[in-house]
């Protein structure tokens, strides 16, 4: 068995109620993934969480709807293109917290302090002191670490119950679950189409559509019936000289989900009755069986051109993960705890976070999962979303400063261009004359006067 290292824990919180609607533990760092899979989660019902820790089935029962807004902090994946397209499919409004300002976080970061002292500092292998003060008392958490993932997520879940959501909340007053009762009453809005979350929380990208489908990190996603009709939708839009020679081509919004890289959505803003995601499947379904990230496939890719093995059939890319992975077995008792965790890494591919075909048999009201008389199922905006659907590029991450760094950064190269081609100019050799430092580009007549000028130059100069 391969230790795993510290994994990430990513909360989502109903303000009101201080209810927890979601709980996602996962080895990989937090990224895109991470923050898609707590939204997917928060908005939709805990199925499969209920079949696997079915003790714990009445503690997520109704534990889902659609937010209005998400508050979020300023890390690189919450301020991304992705991140903010996918609410907006979803008509979920994004804050961001301003940085260096906690209050804006207090209950959550309240939660994981209530989460240290009741459950990770008790853990075998918990660090409950700095790692200073650790070393100096001869304490080392690796050696004693010893719970599994699934014991981890069960002991989560069991301080969700037992800790906290039943347990009077000294800011509310109250019990999370008391006030979450309340406010289900009143009105709650939900998300019918399921399938839908599954297309909408990926990462965002853009890439060409031919009749061969799409090509997209060095594999084919490809479906006859599915590209023949995104084409036909789509590729009339594509302006002529643009395209291909004797093909049809269309340039078009995709998503992926960067844990499960065995199909893609394709944007299809023209589809009728309704616009919507069209799914194209990995024409390598073997190496991807099982659950494949982005990031173990790069990873299985660069560790294959280094061994010298063929990777361009889906049974040599599959070839090649399998032996990647008995190389791993072999070289992990000898492995240092930091390497262990990126094996670990390796070898345990994130999971999906809406997995298989949800179908819930029964009476309920309008709507597929509306089984309260207050569930309001919404209409995705995403429907109404005008032109192909690709989003512009968000603001400059770092606001102010970043513009000022930005404008140095420009400032010194430009004047490091100068300063060589200054220094290659031929002794004797007259350089051309530079505008006066007053001029404005955006003076037409300024601009004109000047351009005169240096005509008149040139012809004295011959």
């Amino acid at each position: 068995m391969i230790p795993a290292g510290r994994p990430t824990l990513t909360f989502a919180m109903d303000l009101y109620s201080r209810t927890i609607l979601a709980a996602v533990l996962t080895y990989e760092p937090p990224s895109i993934y991470t923050i898609m899979s707590c939204v997917q989660l928060l908005t939709t019902p805990k199925l499969a969480l209920a079949a696997a820790f079915p003790e714990f089935a009445d503690l997520w029962a109704d534990k889902h709807g659609k937010p209005d807004t998400i508050i979020v902090d300023n890390a690189l994946e919450q301020v991304g293109v992705s991140f903010q397209d996918a609410c907006e499919d979803a008509g979920i409004n994004v804050l961001w917290a301003p940085v260096k300002n906690p209050e804006y976080k207090a209950p959550v970061e309240r939660l994981f302090g209530t989460f240290n002292k009741k459950l990770f500092h008790k853990l075998a292998g918990g660090v409950p002191l700095p790692p200073n003060l650790m070393k100096q008392m001869g304490l080392d958490p690796s050696k004693d670490a010893t719970t599994t993932r699934s014991q981890l997520e069960g002991l989560i879940h069991q301080t969700i119950r037992d800790s906290y959501q039943y347990e009077e909340h000294a800011g509310i007053q109250a019990a999370p679950e008391t006030l979450w009762r309340r406010g289900l009453a009143k009105r709650r809005e939900i998300i019918d189409d399921v399938n839908f979350l599954a297309s909408a929380f990926g990462t965002t990208d853009t890439a060409l559509l031919t009749r061969e489908g799409i090509r997209f990190k060095g594999m084919r996603f490809h479906d006859p019936v599915v590209t023949s009709k995104l084409l036909n939708d789509l590729a009339h839009r594509t302006a002529k000289r643009g395209r291909r020679k004797g093909s049809a081509t269309a340039l078009v919004k995709i998503k992926y989900n960067p844990a499960d890289i065995s199909q893609i959505s394709v944007w299809n803003d023209e589809a009728k009755p309704t616009k919507g995601y069209e799914i194209l499947p990995n024409l390598d379904a073997r190496y991807t069986r099982g659950g494949l990230g982005t990031w173990h496939h790069e990873r299985v890719k660069e560790w294959a051109n280094a061994e010298g093995l063929p990777f361009s059939t889906d049974d040599e890319r599959w070839d090649a993960r399998n032996r990647l992975r008995i190389v791993i077995d072999n070289s992990a008792p000898k492995a240092k705890f930091a390497a262990m965790r990126r094996k670990r890494r390796l070898l345990e591919p994130p999971k999906p976070a809406l997995t298989g075909n949800l179908v819930v048999h029964g009476t309920v009201v309008p709507g597929v999962l509306a089984a309260r008389p207050s569930d309001v199922p919404v209409t995705l905006p995403a429907h109404a979303r005008e032109g192909d659907g690709i989003p512009e590029k968000g603001p400059r991450r770092g606001g102010k400063k970043a513009e000022r760094t930005a404008a140095e950064t420009r400032a010194r190269k430009k004047a490091e261009r100068d300063s060589q081609s200054s220094s290659a100019t031929p002794a004797g050799k007259k350089a051309a004359s530079a505008m006066d430092a007053s001029f404005d580009l955006e003076d037409a007549d300024a601009y004109a006067a000047d351009y005169e000028r240096r005509m008149q130059e040139l012809k004295r100069s011959k």
